[in-house]
């Protein structure tokens, strides 16, 4: 990993590396996101969710431990805001992770369209077909809200479809004919 960072880092400006899913990942072996950054002389950029309060306290003590382990904690990008948490971000938050002494670079906004994929983008990527030859029925760009793994009998299968069916893709064996046409 360091050779390929080092190869990288002499070829482009900027190099950007995705951190653990958690700050403390891996902590114990030392290769958290700080012991990695001090190996790299690199800078920690932490790009945090803020869905409720409570998450300032995660990004508090974030960066607390990442300033302990001694790695050079540039700031924050809070990332998937609710339009109201963008306004509580702005008028609450920022001057709170200002005085703190935590600088934030900026905030994104929730968007669905880069979480959920729409129908068609799923038929593409595992290659899959419409068994209706008529896709002037359907809706193929609709965003897919809900996965379900249809390994249930099909009187099952009918009655869950019926409650959280709306805007699913259910994923089946190709063995599950009564599931497909349920």
């Amino acid at each position: 990993i360091l050779a390929a960072y080092k190869a990288l880092k002499e070829e482009y400006d900027v190099v950007l590396i995705e951190g653990g899913n958690k700050f403390n990942s891996f902590m114990s072996f030392d290769l958290d996101d700080a012991s990695l950054a001090n190996l790299m002389d690199s800078v920690i950029l932490s790009v945090n969710l803020l869905e409720n309060d409570t998450d300032i306290c995660d990004l508090l003590l974030q960066s607390d431990v990442l300033k302990l382990r001694k790695g050079n904690y540039a700031g924050c990008i809070l990332n998937r805001l609710s339009t109201i948490m963008v306004s509580r971000a702005k008028q609450e938050f920022l001057p709170y992770l200002k005085g703190a002494g935590i600088h934030c670079f900026g905030i994104i906004e929730k968007d669905t369209r880069l979480t959920a994929p729409t129908f068609r983008e799923i038929m593409t990527m595992v290659g899959g077909k419409l068994l209706d030859e008529d896709e002037s029925n359907y809706d193929l760009d609709v965003l897919v809200k809900n996965a379900i793994v249809g390994a249930m009998s099909a009187h099952s299968a009918l009655s869950y479809l019926r409650t959280s069916g709306q805007h699913a893709v259910v994923i089946t064996g190709g063995d599950r004919s009564d599931i497909v046409l349920t």
